[in-house]
């Protein structure tokens, strides 16, 4: 129920400012609200102290063992084949 709150509050929100600034300009003001209550959490955020030794320790990435898989590599290439012509098919717009 508390998470449909937030829902309820933006739609009333945009339901006011559609008319006056249009769709565009309402998604702008709600994505502002949303960028300045982001950085708020983000300030408010602390890192915890490590008194305490982790139950499941987090391993350490071995790319030379990875390296070695058909998989990997072919993911690998294809995400920077895919990056790299989205950023270059949005160059050529600009």
């Amino acid at each position: 129920m508390l998470d449909l709150v937030p829902l309820s509050i933006t739609y009333l929100f945009q339901r006011g400012l559609i008319p006056q600034r249009g769709l565009g300009g309402a998604i702008r003001v709600t994505a502002y609200i949303i960028l300045g209550s982001l950085l708020i959490a983000n300030c408010l955020l602390t890192i915890p102290k490590k008194d305490y030794r982790d139950k499941f320790p987090l391993p350490r990435l071995d790319l030379v063992k990875y390296s070695s898989e058909k998989g990997y590599i072919f993911a690998a290439v294809g995400y920077v084949h895919d990056l790299s012509s989205a950023v270059s098919n949005l160059t050529s717009v600009i």
